[in-house]
């Protein structure tokens, strides 16, 4: 990601960055909804979409996904569903925690 790059120290070994004020969480919220969710696998974007669509931490994200019926169909290569667009399955996805 280009932000996490972005803000790597350049001259020295620790890498531990703090943001301890509501406005700072909140542009580093808004910088990784803008993340090019196309690069990434289906798995991936699905979680990144959860988080940012249901405020959920990156946890709850892929506990979430991991243990649906969507996820359980997306590995039954009976149903072909791994051949759909990551977009179509999160929409599946969403139908499902409605319920």
């Amino acid at each position: 990601m280009k932000l996490i790059e972005e803000l790597k120290f350049k001259h020295t070994i620790s890498h531990q960055i703090a943001f301890c004020t509501q406005k700072s969480l909140q542009t580093i919220k808004k910088a990784f909804s803008q993340v090019d969710l196309s690069e990434m696998t289906i798995d991936d974007a699905i979680t990144q979409s959860l988080i940012t669509d249901f405020e959920m931490s990156e946890f709850q994200a892929i506990d979430t996904y991991f243990n649906s019926k969507t996820f359980s169909g997306l590995i039954d290569e009976n149903t072909e569903l791994y051949k759909k667009p990551w977009q179509e399955i999160y929409e599946m996805l969403k139908i499902e925690l409605k319920k």
